[in-house]
């Protein structure tokens, strides 16, 4: 009898876990979030600064791998798909805090996703949508 509860739970759990992958992203939908990302020469006077989405990811990911690991199995079943939403967002908000500030417009562009099995399972669209090329060259005539 025993043995059959640990193969059912087992089952149950492998369930509620899933198969597959599970994705989680950030993505900066700006144009020119590449270059700002990488360029480390550019000088960011009203703050921010270069590498503001991977330096973030770095920083935190023992604290990421651990957060999504202790979600897999706890008393209710698996919240590691609940546990990656809240980690993109995480991630989403320490990036838009060290984005380059000029308009607010990169910070402002973080869009946080999780797929599962290749299915979206949460995908909050970004505060600010991607700016069109006429838009980016009125803001950039702006420019002090």
């Amino acid at each position: 009898m025993a043995i059959r509860d640990f193969q059912e739970r087992m089952a149950h759990l492998s369930d509620e876990v899933g198969h597959g992958k599970l994705v989680g992203r950030v993505e900066c939908d700006q144009v020119y979030a590449k270059y700002q990302h990488e360029r480390t020469d550019l000088k960011h006077p009203n703050g921010g600064t270069h590498h503001y989405l991977s330096g973030p990811l770095f920083e935190n990911v023992h604290k990421y791998m651990s957060d999504l690991a202790a979600s897999v199995v706890v008393s209710v079943g698996s919240e590691l798909p609940y546990q990656m939403e809240r980690t993109m967002e995480d991630l989403a908000w320490k990036a838009q805090k060290r984005a380059p500030i000029e308009w607010g417009d990169l910070a402002n562009s973080m869009h946080p996703s999780v797929t599962s099995r290749g299915q979206v399972i949460y995908d909050r669209p970004p505060y600010q949508r991607r700016l069109s090329s006429e838009e980016l060259r009125e803001k950039h005539r702006w420019r002090p």
